[in-house]
């Protein structure tokens, strides 16, 4: 007896588990279910060290001095290189390409 009903629920089981929904659908939910707790670990470990002192603090306390942030932005660095070169007066010079050969250019000049 308990070997018939063991047969009976193992076609039963093989039936159920041959069904596409339970073979690709349980593992991805077991998946998502799974890495929810995974991520639960990764999510903590950036609150704890959110409190961590920033650089800023920690150059200060070395002894560095940083610029603040808001001196150097690109309009200031563009300022600071428009001074130093003169880029409204410039020549387009050209190079030779390499598969061109130097005295064909030459001539031509």
């Amino acid at each position: 007896m308990f070997k018939e009903n063991f047969i009976e629920y193992k076609k039963t089981i093989d039936k159920f588990l041959k069904k596409k929904n339970v073979r690709y659908g349980l593992p991805f939910i077991l998946f998502c279910v799974c890495a929810s707790f995974g991520m639960t670990s990764v999510t903590e470990l950036r609150y704890k060290y959110r409190s961590v002192k920033t650089v800023r603090e920690e150059a200060k306390q070395e002894g560095l001095k940083l610029k603040k942030p808001e001196e150097t932005t690109l309009e200031a660095q563009y300022e600071i290189i428009k001074k130093q070169v003169d880029i409204d007066n410039w020549e387009n010079k050209r190079i030779d390409r390499p598969w061109e050969e130097s005295e064909e250019n030459a001539e031509k000049k």
